[in-house]
């Protein structure tokens, strides 16, 4: 009884078996070559403190492709400036 015991405790602590991750979806720049970053991600200091929490691409009018799959949640304008977000 006590080897039964000690066999199913140790086969209790073997790792599981885990699924391997997805591979990552296909990506591209949602802007033509050549990628000119007008200002960068800049993290902000806490959740809810000021930053930039995206990146500003320079390109032609028109010339805007989505990167990856999504969904647009929001497409209007904040204060004085268009919004995107995806």
């Amino acid at each position: 009884m006590l080897r039964s015991f000690v066999i199913l405790a140790l086969l209790s602590l073997a790792p599981g078996s885990t699924a391997a991750p997805a591979p990552p979806a296909a990506w591209q720049w949602p802007v033509d070559v050549p990628h000119v970053m007008l200002r960068p991600f800049i993290a902000p200091a806490t959740a809810y403190a000021s930053g930039h929490r995206g990146i500003d691409l320079d390109t032609e009018n028109g010339s805007l492709y989505a990167p990856a799959d999504g969904v647009v949640h929001f497409a209007g304008t904040v204060v004085d400036r268009p919004v995107l977000s995806i």
